[in-house]
């Protein structure tokens, strides 16, 4: 966790806390680890997030195929395309 200077990692109960605090115990590393509970589901969070691009406010620089690939996957309403 040094690369990116953190002292926590957040993880999301509901979707795998238990699998990233474990993940991490196995890796030996000692970072704390904050768990959270999302209140709102994706699609709520993602709005905001997905107006940005519509305005050109984000940009990638790099290769990113594995994101790029699940950012075209979802749908409105929540959930992917297969």
């Amino acid at each position: 966790m040094e690369i990116w200077q953190a002292d926590r990692v957040v993880a999301e109960d509901n979707q795998g806390g238990n699998m990233v605090e474990s993940f991490l115990r196995a890796a030996d590393l000692a970072m704390p680890v904050k768990r959270v509970h999302a209140s709102r589901g994706k699609s709520a969070r993602a709005e905001p997030v997905s107006a940005l691009y519509e305005t050109r406010s984000v940009f990638h620089i790099g290769g990113f195929p594995e994101l790029e690939d699940q950012m075209c996957g979802l749908v409105a309403g929540g959930g992917y395309v297969s």
